[in-house]
C-alpha cells in the first residue's frame, strides 16, 4: 500500500490556539464516534467568532485534516441556509494529535520559562 502524501496546505497550518482549540473538540468528537459538528456550534463551544473560526475551518479542510460535507435535508424546520458539517479525516489523526502534543510541549516549556525568570512576571511587584 502506498502511503499518501499530504496536501501541501497542510505543511501551512500554523497551531494557533483557535486551531488548537478547534482541533481538539474534531478530535473528541472523533474518540466519541465521530460526531460531526457545524461552523457556528463550533464558534459557541470554543469560544471564538465567526471570523476566526469560518476561514480557519476551510484550512483545515483545505489541508486534509477536516472533512466537510453539505446539509442537503430538504426539510428543515426553519429556511436557513444549508449547514456545512465538519468532521475529522481519520486518515489525518496521527499529525493532529501530533501538532496538539507539540504546542502542548510549547506552552509547558514557555510557561515554565517565565515563571523562573522575574523579568518576564511584570505583574509582580518587586
Amino acid at each position: 500500500m502506498m502511503k499518501q502524501t499530504p496536501p501541501p496546505e497542510a505543511a501551512k497550518i500554523r497551531i494557533t490556539r483557535p486551531t488548537e482549540d478547534v482541533l481538539r473538540v474534531m478530535v473528541d468528537r472523533h474518540v466519541d464516534g465521530g460526531a460531526e459538528a457545524y461552523g457556528l456550534e463550533l464558534c459557541g463551544i470554543v469560544g471564538h467568532g465567526a471570523g476566526t473560526v469560518y476561514p480557519l475551518l476551510r484550512r483545515l479542510v483545505r489541508a486534509g485534516w477536516l472533512i466537510s460535507r453539505l446539509d442537503e435535508d430538504e426539510e428543515r424546520e426553519v429556511a436557513r441556509p444549508a449547514r456545512i458539517y465538519y468532521r475529522l479525516n481519520p486518515d489525518a489523526l496521527g499529525t493532529v494529535t501530533c501538532k496538539l502534543a507539540e504546542a502542548d510541549d510549547r506552552r509547558r516549556k514557555l510557561a515554565s520559562s517565565s515563571l523562573s525568570n522575574p523579568a518576564v512576571r511584570p505583574w509582580e511587584a518587586r
